[in-house]
């Protein structure tokens, strides 16, 4: 990812799909006020788009009409390694998201989940962090030989599951409220939450078993 405060000026978006490259480009906008943001259709007219204004930062869809979005970041970013770059797909299967994780995309976001999570996503890398939408997450961490979530994170997402909150948490879990609420962190990084009550929806939606 690009260093700490990653602030881009200039922003590279591409896709085939119009309305999904505009509804990108509004989020990035929202985002980054001052960046210069740029659309292109195909991998041609991305490779000319970084010829004449090389971007910080790329959102490329994984299936262009003329190429690979992977492989058209690999390129763009041999010439120009403080290139940060995001994965847009409809469809991830668990060999396309060990290739991003091989080129080096700092994000994974599934189309199904935009554009709310395009959001979180720029978040993170603006922080130098990862992101990846839900529904990719568990292919990840079964990649890197990490388990999604950990038992004190389901017992805490037990107890959210059941209205309590971060004292009662901390009271029935024998833990200080600071660990809960480090727990309660992970539960939204890991599910593409941004509430308590999101947390246990998005739990639910994705089978993830709660401790009780």
């Amino acid at each position: 990812v690009g260093g700490p405060g990653l602030m881009p000026s200039s922003v590279l978006i591409v896709d085939d799909h119009a309305l999904v490259a505009e509804s990108v480009e509004r989020r990035v906008r929202a985002h980054f006020s001052d960046a210069v943001v740029r659309l292109a259709d195909s991998a041609a007219a991305a490779r000319r788009a970084a010829e004449a204004c090389v971007p910080d930062l790329l959102l490329i869809d994984l299936e262009l009409p003329d190429a690979d979005g992977i492989e058209v970041f690999r390129e763009l970013r041999a010439s120009h390694p403080a290139l940060v770059g995001a994965l847009l797909s409809g469809v991830l299967g668990d060999a396309d998201v060990q290739r991003a994780l091989d080129a080096g995309l700092s994000a994974i976001i599934a189309k199904r989940d935009a554009p709310e999570e395009i959001g979180m996503a720029l978040e993170a890398m603006q922080g130098s962090s990862r992101w990846y939408s839900p529904s990719v997450r568990a292919v990840v961490d079964a990649l890197e030989g990490e388990a999604p979530f950990s038992a004190r994170m389901l017992d805490v997402l037990g107890c959210l599951r059941r209205g309590l909150a971060n004292k009662q948490i901390a009271d029935e879990l024998r833990i200080s409220e600071a660990t809960v609420s480090f727990h309660i962190r992970q539960l939204k990084d890991r599910l593409g939450a941004r509430t308590n009550r999101q947390i246990v929806l998005r739990a639910a939606q994705l089978g993830v078993r709660a401790q009780d």
